[in-house]
């Protein structure tokens, strides 16, 4: 299989350069994902932190902090905790942010304390990658679907660029015994021209040796044809 795929000069050509773009898309989106990621957990970051801060400075009672699930909020003064609805109960150690796996979700937290007074806020981190996904895939699948025409494309550049090959080939073959015409390719690419000069010195070197060949061949034949002829007359002449 390995043999039979390489064997071709165009399916080499085709495999390595659409091989080399899959990667480029491959890395670039890999790069893009790493950089989103980062992006948007910086930011949920920042909105945690904002959160807790405004908790640290008001009483449960006076909250004007809009709490909107999945986010939740765990408040302790002195020995009794206020909760959002459905908080689940973690409690990080130390303050800090912190990546818990509770119920089997994973959780971004943010532990802070004040005096008597700790916050605790935090979202699940599929919110993120729920955000990763919504604007990764509308960036990449254009892509994706362009892979394709991509391969038709460079499948007939391939295939075009290899034409002077093809009617090198073409022309070797209907070449006819002791034609030494030199070889002609039009639009023949750079890497081609040495190919076809040495080709055509070969022919050169070919055709001056048929023609003293030729000329020794003539030479012989003339050389010959007196000892000949005299032979054949005295033969005559004893019969």
């Amino acid at each position: 299989m390995k043999t039979m795929l390489f064997s071709s000069l165009s399916r080499t050509l085709i495999l390595i350069l659409t091989s080399l773009i899959v990667l480029i898309i491959t890395v670039a989106t890999l790069q893009a994902y790493r950089i989103t990621l980062l992006e948007r957990q910086h930011a949920h970051d920042v909105e945690l932190a904002h959160i807790a801060s405004l908790l640290l400075q008001t009483q449960p009672q006076q909250h004007h902090v809009k709490i909107k699930a999945p986010l939740f909020v765990r408040q302790k003064i002195h020995d009794t905790w206020y909760e959002s609805p459905d908080a689940p109960h973690i409690l990080p150690e130390p303050t800090g942010y912190h990546e818990i796996m509770h119920n089997g979700t994973l959780w971004r937290v943010l532990r802070l304390q004040q005096d008597v007074t700790t916050v605790v806020v935090g979202f699940p981190k599929e919110v993120v990658f729920n955000e990763l996904e919504a604007l990764i895939l509308p960036t990449i699948t254009p892509f994706l679907l362009a892979l394709p025409v991509l391969g038709v494309v460079i499948f007939a550049v391939v295939r075009l660029q290899l034409r002077p090959l093809k009617q090198l080939d073409k022309t070797l073959t209907k070449q006819e015994d002791f034609n030494f015409t030199p070889l002609h390719i039009e639009n023949a690419f750079l890497e081609l021209q040495p190919v076809i000069l040495t080709i055509n010195k070969l022919m050169s070197r070919l055709k001056a040796s048929y023609e003293r060949e030729q000329s020794f061949s003539a030479n012989v034949a003339h050389e010959l044809k007196t000892p000949l002829t005299t032979l054949s007359l005295t033969i005559d002449n004893l019969i």
